[in-house]
């Protein structure tokens, strides 16, 4: 072909991908955009001098989906390809622009980059402010989406102060059954659950189940995530056959919506192996998350965040089975999965320390309680730092610590007793 006949016919790939793929990603358009995916991909990413508008927004479309459809190291090229574009055609301060940044920084943190994640988002959040506005749905989102990754961080302090802010802004502008203001909701409730405030996370996930199923039907991700809030609250509750009902439900949705392998799906399956375990289920629980782990490290890779945690909760059901059969196995997948944590999140975030706990109790089960004295006086000290004395995780840290004190013949030490007494007491009191 000659240029201009190449160039014809580029541009006419590229318009046939964009009105072939939908323009809207959800529950309707899901399988629709999975069939195009296959054919649209392949072209669009080999087309590389079409610098045009609709070339960034196909290949943004297309992003978006990936990144929904749990495919996020793809989603990351296609979203970049379209950023360039739209930087090329109207600089990095557009709005047009930043909403491509705003789905690179939310794909960044589902695919476990969170640094990336934050940087990026806190750049969202000011571009949008300073263009918009605090008030503007799009603001709000940007509020919402960054406090997701603070949470992520483990930074839940900072997220539900930004959560409270973009509530307040989201139901002042759009009123209270919009759906923006549902998705900030929901994301409260996952701060407020993470935070130990469990009063309060129940509180808001009832008003939001009930005027999601409502507003937007029970298959909504939106609607789907409020279960799974109220599922992680019941189980904190020790209301566990309440907590494995609903959870049975969204997995059969998730099932049904997104497939088996999604990492929604994967989540769920996981909540359900906890619960499992809880119940003294241990075969059960263990069957589920060994294929779980198996499951993650295909789709997300061995040093996505989910993965490790996964390696981590199974690593703790090994220690639980009778007579010590699967110890070895039980230390071997916590020590994996504290190195890369502490690899992929550093040492001082939530899910490093909560893994360093973890490991300290199967060092005490091998005998080595030095070891595991040692982990857990690093684990105890930091854990005041990140989710403070009260938190659910530091107490019983301090506990097992305690424990390991008198096991040994070491003094605990009346400041250690005072303390995890008023403790225990001001949070029998909340």
């Amino acid at each position: 072909m000659s240029d201009d006949d190449l160039q014809l016919m580029l541009t006419t790939v590229v318009d046939l991908c964009d009105r072939s793929f939908p323009k809207k990603v959800n529950n309707e358009t899901l399988e629709r955009c999975r069939i195009y995916e296959g054919q649209v991909s392949g072209p669009l990413l080999r087309i590389a001098n079409i610098r045009t508008e609709k070339c960034a927004s196909v290949k943004q479309r297309v992003g978006v989906f990936l990144s929904e459809d749990g495919k996020y190291r793809s989603s990351e090229i296609f979203l970049l390809e379209a950023f360039e574009i739209r930087k090329e055609l109207y600089g990095e301060n557009d709005t047009r622009t930043i909403s491509i940044m705003y789905n690179l920084a939310r794909t960044y943190a589902l695919n476990g980059r969170y640094a990336k994640a934050a940087e990026l988002g806190e750049q969202v959040l000011r571009m949008r402010s300073s263009l918009l506005g605090d008030l503007h749905p799009d603001t709000i989102a940007a509020m919402a989406s960054l406090a997701l990754t603070d949470i992520r961080q483990g930074r839940v302090t900072e997220a539900i102060k930004l959560l409270e802010r973009a509530l307040e802004c989201a139901r002042g502008v759009l009123g209270r059954e919009h759906p923006d203001v549902l998705m900030v909701m929901g994301n409260l409730a996952l701060a407020y659950q993470t935070a130990g405030r469990v009063t309060d996370a129940r509180s808001l996930e009832e008003e939001l189940l009930h005027t999601s199923i409502q507003q937007l039907g029970e298959d909504h991700p939106y609607s789907q995530n409020a279960m799974v809030n109220l599922a992680a609250t019941c189980h904190s509750d020790g209301r566990l056959v309440e907590a494995i009902d609903v959870l049975e439900n969204v997995l059969e949705t998730r099932t049904r919506i997104l497939g088996d392998e999604h990492p929604d799906t994967l989540a769920v399956r996981g909540n359900l192996a906890g619960i499992y375990m809880d119940l003294g289920k241990t075969g059960k629980a263990v069957d589920v998350m060994e294929r779980v782990l198996e499951a993650r490290r295909r789709v997300l890779g061995n040093d996505h965040p989910d993965t490790l945690t996964t390696m981590a909760s199974l690593g703790l059901m090994y220690r639980q089975i009778p007579g010590g059969l699967k110890l070895n196995a039980a230390t071997e997948l916590l020590e994996a999965a504290f190195e890369g944590m502490k690899r992929s999140l550093g040492g001082q975030h939530t899910l490093t320390l909560r893994a360093m706990v973890d490991l300290a109790l199967v060092y005490r089960e091998s005998g080595e309680l030095q070891k595991s004295i040692a982990y857990l006086e690093l684990a105890s000290d930091a854990l005041r730092t990140t989710l403070g004395a009260q938190h659910s995780v530091t107490l019983d840290a301090l506990r097992n610590l305690r424990a390991l004190y008198e096991t040994s013949g070491r003094s605990v030490g009346l400041n250690m007793d005072e303390m995890l007494s008023d403790l225990e007491e001001s949070s029998t009191s909340r």
